[in-house]
C-alpha cells in the first residue's frame, strides 16, 4: 500500500514538472512569436515611411517640373 501512494505521488509530481516545463516552453514560444511580429511590425513600419519619402519626393519634382512649364510658358508669352 505504502509503495502504491509513493509511485502514485511520485506521478503526479512528476506530472506536475512536465505541465510546468510545458507552461514555461509554452510562454518561451509565445515570447518568440510576439518578438518576431513586432519585428515584422517595425520593418513594414520602416518600408513605409521608405515609400512615403519616395513618393514625396516624386511629387515634389512633379510639382517642380510643372512650375518651370509654367514659368517658361509666362516668359514665351511676354515676348
Amino acid at each position: 500500500e505504502f509503495a502504491n501512494q509513493m509511485r502514485e505521488r511520485q506521478f503526479r509530481e512528476d506530472c506536475d514538472a512536465f505541465r510546468e516545463f510545458d507552461g514555461q516552453q509554452l510562454l518561451r514560444e509565445c515570447m518568440e512569436a510576439r518578438d518576431t511580429a513586432l519585428e515584422e511590425k517595425a520593418e513594414a513600419k520602416r518600408r513605409q515611411r521608405e515609400e512615403d519619402a519616395m513618393w514625396h519626393n516624386r511629387l515634389l519634382e512633379l510639382v517642380r517640373k510643372a512650375e518651370q512649364r509654367e514659368e517658361a510658358d509666362k516668359t514665351r508669352e511676354t515676348e
